[in-house]
């Protein structure tokens, strides 16, 4: 597996399968692993995406787990110049087995 279909794969891993992303005003879930990936695959497909991470600053208390993660985007992987710079602010849960976003 390559490319976007490996990176959603990876992604798809990475969350509780119970949690849905919620807006932080309402509260009320907007968007759940697959509905993401649905949308976003046609864009990734015909525009190109590569994320690079830049740097990464992790803080931990007990099983809970906060990351900064900075990132560079490009359209094709040899592009010279990222088109998009920025930071990814993480949270993760550790249930005894594994870390769950």
């Amino acid at each position: 597996m390559t490319g976007i279909a490996s990176a959603h794969y990876s992604f798809r891993g990475a969350f509780d399968p119970h949690r849905a992303a919620s807006d932080r005003r309402s509260g009320r879930a907007r968007a759940n692993r697959r509905n993401y990936i649905q949308r976003a695959s046609e864009f990734f497909d015909k525009q190109g995406f590569f994320e690079r991470e830049a740097s990464r600053q992790v803080e931990r208390f007990g099983n809970i787990a906060h990351i900064f993660s900075t990132y560079e985007s490009r359209h094709a992987k040899d592009d010279p110049k990222p088109f998009q710079r920025g930071i990814n602010s993480i949270q993760l849960m550790y249930d005894g087995k594994r870390w769950w976003w």
